[in-house]
């Protein structure tokens, strides 16, 4: 097992890793850094392992320092991929590629996955009365609340808030009443602050999201997978019209990656088959 295995959280370590790999006179790879392990499952059917070695990382942060550090002297060896995050409402997303980072067409790959066909495959296995209008009412509903989490996100980025939405328990904040789901603001709010360390209150995150609301970003670029994951996983569990009630959020994202075919639509892995090309 090599020293990155170990120590892939530390881009030092990293870089040096590859400086070594890379002097080896039979080593003739190209080096794809990704964000975790689960992006390495979904990329491995998209490159030949013969050409590219893809190596996942600990995080966005750690895959831009990791080829800050490399690309300049090695721009024909290395490359990564990341989560978009908020990088193209930001104007961000072409500057990545000046140290070869690709970053994802939409938010992040499960909502590229989630406004695919996979959507609706999954919801096909699972509805007991399958229709059209009823999975595009489940996504339209699930796009809606996790517009409003993602204004939150955005606007705890942009003023340093510290909210901390890894701490999030969905069920306290998703309603589904009356075959419809929706979003307790409130409730959500309440369980931010509860679980923060902010200078930010209610009233200041309220007044914040009113602005922001105003902007009319593309909600493909506003939510977050994660989120649409954790709503998806609380509308199946509470719909009468699922088959079965053991869904969370990594159960959900299994089966979008399963069910997703459409990996030509999307320019982040066209550029990465072109690797291997």
């Amino acid at each position: 097992m090599s020293l990155l295995q170990y120590f892939s959280s530390d881009p030092l370590t990293v870089i040096n890793d590859f400086k070594m790999s890379v002097s080896h006179p039979q080593y003739e790879k190209i080096t794809l850094y990704v964000e975790g392990q689960s992006d390495v499952m979904l990329f491995r059917n998209l490159i030949n392992e013969d050409v590219v070695k893809l190596i996942p990382l600990e995080g966005k942060r750690n895959v831009i320092d990791v080829m800050k550090g490399l690309y300049s002297d090695y721009s024909d060896r290395v490359c990564a991929v990341c989560d978009a995050d908020f990088d193209h409402i930001k104007g961000k997303a072409q500057n990545r590629l000046a140290y070869g980072v690709l970053v994802t067409d939409y938010h992040d790959i499960e909502v590229m996955m989630l406004f695919s066909s996979a959507f609706r495959k999954i919801i096909n296995q699972k509805a007991i009365n399958n229709n059209t209008g009823f999975s595009d009412k489940m996504l339209r509903e699930i796009i809606d609340a996790c517009k409003v989490i993602g204004i939150f996100r955005l606007i705890n980025l942009d003023n340093n808030f510290g909210l901390r939405f890894k701490a999030l328990t969905f069920n306290e904040f998703i309603i589904f009443e009356n075959k419809c789901l929706s979003i307790d603001v409130d409730a959500l709010l309440d369980e931010l602050l509860a679980s923060s360390s902010t200078s930010a209150t209610k009233q200041i995150l309220i007044n914040l999201y009113n602005q922001y609301s105003s902007l009319n970003h593309d909600v493909e670029q506003l939510c977050c997978g994660h989120d649409c994951s954790n709503v998806l996983a609380v509308y199946l569990r509470k719909s009468d019209n699922i088959q079965g009630n053991k869904f969370n959020r990594d159960r959900v994202e299994k089966d979008l990656m399963l069910a997703f075919n459409e990996h030509a639509k999307y320019s982040i892995f066209n550029n990465i088959m072109r690797l291997a090309s």
